[in-house]
């Protein structure tokens, strides 16, 4: 889910691509293509609606993302257990697990995580991933910490941070059967970044939610592209991050729409052109996933035919 955000915005020459072309960086230095996917939902929810976006596309979903609710931790293993159980039922063999830093219940800290005091909770989260099939699956740690809308924030923290979303890390691995690989993923809006990052040897992809909304409004569709690219945590950044730390992108969340306070963009074909068009442009992309979801703060759902603009646009472009 996203929560209340500000996230912000020439269009791109060139053909744009199919998923089969955009390759990702392997472990091994080889490349593969990027996979391209959808949020359609939690759980069982959204594997029954991903039907509906695949065929908007035309073409079955490489990957999904979802996330797990974190009221308590105890919860959160359950949370783990049912959704996985509903995407492997649904025959989801790769699946992007959003994975929060602390839960709701009590008073926990970033620094009591730094220390070592959740280690067990993320080894069961492990082992849950495994025993349903997920032992390979990317985990999204404390994604959009740039922001402060979660309580895993890196504002004012980023020490405590780092040594959290590195335990959580070193802990799910620990656990014989992982191959996980870790998601992380800032928002674009400004806030702690580079100074939050964790290290190169408990990151495997740097992530980055981009949706087509901005502050202050930009009502002008290119100008807001041009925004989205050139903001302090923008595109331009997020590029140019991944390729210093030699690693992969990801784009978990991205969509065209509305927000309530009227800051989205709307059905805005020239944002799905470009974004697609991005994908290609400096350096790998492990995974990208559309927002085809009806949340109260973004609505980016195309399946439903309420965005006929941005939709033909995503099924053109994904024709290559």
């Amino acid at each position: 889910m996203i929560a209340t955000r500000r996230i912000f915005a020439t269009a791109l020459l060139g053909t744009l691509w199919h998923p089969s072309t955009s390759p990702a960086a392997t472990a091994s230095g080889a490349t593969k293509p990027m996979r391209f996917g959808a949020y359609t939902g939690a759980g069982c929810t959204g594997s029954a609606e991903t039907g509906a976006f695949e065929r908007l596309i035309g073409r079955p979903v490489d990957i999904v993302i979802d996330f797990l609710a974190y009221d308590t931790w105890e919860g959160m293993i359950g949370a783990c257990g049912w959704a996985t159980g509903c995407w492997k039922a649904a025959g989801h063999k790769d699946l992007v697990v959003s994975v929060a830093m602390l839960v709701k219940a009590g008073t926990p800290t970033l620094a009591q995580g730094a220390a070592g005091q959740f280690d067990q909770h993320y080894r069961d989260l492990a082992r849950k991933l495994i025993e349903n099939g997920y032992g390979n699956c990317v985990v999204r740690i404390g994604w959009e910490f740039n922001g402060d809308w979660y309580p895993w924030t890196a504002r004012g923290q980023t020490e405590d941070f780092k040594g959290c979303w590195r335990r959580i890390a070193l802990a799910m691995r620990s656990v014989p059967g992982a191959h996980f690989r870790f998601d992380w993923c800032a928002a674009t809006i400004e806030g702690p970044t580079a100074e939050a990052y964790p290290g190169d040897d408990v990151v495997d992809i740097v992530g980055l939610d981009v949706y087509d909304q901005s502050y202050p409004q930009i009502t002008d569709h290119a100008r807001r592209w041009q925004f989205l690219l050139t903001r302090p945590n923008g595109l331009n950044w997020h590029r140019d991050f991944a390729q210093a730390h030699n690693k992969p992108r990801s784009f978990p969340e991205w969509g065209a729409g509305s927000r309530p306070d009227g800051h989205g963009g709307g059905d805005d074909p020239l944002y799905i052109r470009n974004i697609l068009a991005w994908f290609k442009e400096g350096g790998p992309v492990d995974y990208a996933c559309y927002w085809d979801y009806r949340a109260p703060d973004f609505d980016a759902k195309l399946s439903d035919g309420r965005l006929p603009r941005s939709a033909e646009a995503l099924r053109d472009g994904l024709r290559g």
